[in-house]
């Protein structure tokens, strides 16, 4: 945890390189940019089995990703917080979307419970804008989604969620 915001650029990494990729219980990512990411941003992997507990991620922008911008599995107790998700999923820009095996989002939830979203902006991905998959007791409120392909807001098998006061819409 800095005095400030940390820009990262992962244009010198090679093809297929994560930018930040975490495994454990009470993780936290705070005040952080990621720029030109080879594959995904910021990946928190726990167990769909055995969830981890507590990720907290804050204050996090990532502009320009070929994968994922945000993508977090497995985990109890969730909160993603005024975070920026832009222009993610590149991989689908040039492809034919169907061919993929996963369709990316420019952030995602899956397999989770307690999760919140809020604050956040999500725009001009190349997949779904904000995207929670089979988690449950979900909050997602307070956040400016926008201009997203193929949906802004893609909500498969969420139990128990709660959707309020988000900002949706496309301008193209």
């Amino acid at each position: 945890e800095g005095q400030g915001n940390v820009t990262l650029h992962g244009d010198s990494l090679s093809t297929g390189s994560q930018m930040i990729f975490l495994i454990g219980n009470g993780i936290s990512i705070k005040n952080l940019t990621l720029k030109d990411v080879p594959l995904h941003g910021v990946s928190v992997s726990g167990s769909y089995i055995n969830h981890h507990n507590d990720v907290v991620i804050e204050n996090v922008k990532v502009d320009n990703a070929f994968g994922f911008g945000i993508i977090i599995n497995g985990y109890d107790r969730v909160l993603i917080d005024n975070c920026e998700v832009s222009n993610t999923c590149m991989n689908n820009v040039n492809e034919n979307p169907s061919a993929n095996c996963q369709w990316p989002s420019g952030l995602r939830a899956d397999g989770c419970s307690h999760v919140t979203v809020s604050h956040c902006t999500i725009h001009h991905n190349w997949g779904e804008g904000l995207n929670t998959s089979l988690d449950k007791y979900v909050q997602v409120n307070d956040n400016k989604v926008y201009d997203n392909y193929s949906a802004n807001i893609y909500c498969h098998s969420a139990a128990k969620s709660i959707y309020k006061n988000n900002l949706v819409y496309n301008t193209d």
